[in-house]
């Protein structure tokens, strides 16, 4: 199975590792007859903004599709556990930890793109350890 490797982050080379280790999975199960939902589609990642705001906006977006990927892995994770489809968990844990990385990765990278805090406190609402 490959899955996604390097440095965080590296959301488009992850997007193809996730696809390819979902392949065997997705090969034994049946289809559903049920309409596919509408995809979420990037296109506000298709050029970079300029700038120290420019840089900030783009790694929020960045932020927001990262966090889109960790959730769904949960719930796809969820969805594995009943069913007790080991193969499934594993590959949800591998990439979701890869995930993870990637989110923690965008979070640091957004407070030192920002203007320095001036109380000196970290601030960080969306992770708690």
């Amino acid at each position: 199975m490959r899955t996604c490797t390097g440095p965080p982050p590296a959301p488009p080379a992850c997007a193809a590792a996730h696809s390819e280790a979902l392949r065997p999975v997705l090969a034994r199960l049946e289809p559903s007859d049920a309409p596919a939902p509408e995809r979420l589609h990037d296109q506000g990642l298709t050029s970079t903004r300029t700038g120290p705001a420019g840089l900030l906006r783009d790694l929020l977006d960045l932020y927001q599709l990262v966090n889109l990927v960790d959730v769904t892995w949960a719930q796809l994770g969820r969805a594995a556990c009943p069913i007790r489809d080991r193969e499934l968990l594993h590959i949800v844990d591998d990439c979701s930890t890869r995930t993870v990385a990637q989110l923690d990765w965008v979070r640091m990278r957004m407070r030192t793109a920002g203007p320095p805090n001036p109380g000196g406190r970290h601030i960080d609402h969306a992770h708690q350890p």
